[in-house]
C-alpha cells in the first residue's frame, strides 16, 4: 500500500508539452481546489491570519478529494 496522499492527479494536464521527456501535468487537483477555497475564505474574513487561511483552504481541498473519490 502506498503512503502517497491522493492529490487528485493533474488539474489541467497537457500531455503534448514535455519537459525533459516528462509530460507537463501542471498543478494537482488538490492544489487547484485549495486555491479556489482560498478565494472564498479571504472574501468572508479578510482579517484571518495567512497560516489559518492556508490551513482552511487545504482542509477544504482534502474534503473535496475525499468526496470526489466517493463518486468514482
Amino acid at each position: 500500500m502506498s503512503d502517497k496522499k491522493n492529490d487528485g492527479g493533474a488539474a489541467f494536464p497537457n500531455m503534448h508539452e514535455c519537459v525533459d521527456d516528462y509530460p507537463a501535468t501542471g498543478m494537482t487537483l488538490h492544489d487547484w481546489f485549495a486555491g479556489q477555497a482560498l478565494v472564498g475564505i479571504i472574501a468572508i474574513n479578510p482579517e484571518i491570519s495567512q497560516r489559518s487561511i492556508a490551513e482552511c483552504a487545504y482542509a477544504q481541498a482534502d474534503a473535496m478529494i475525499v468526496e470526489r473519490d466517493k463518486k468514482s
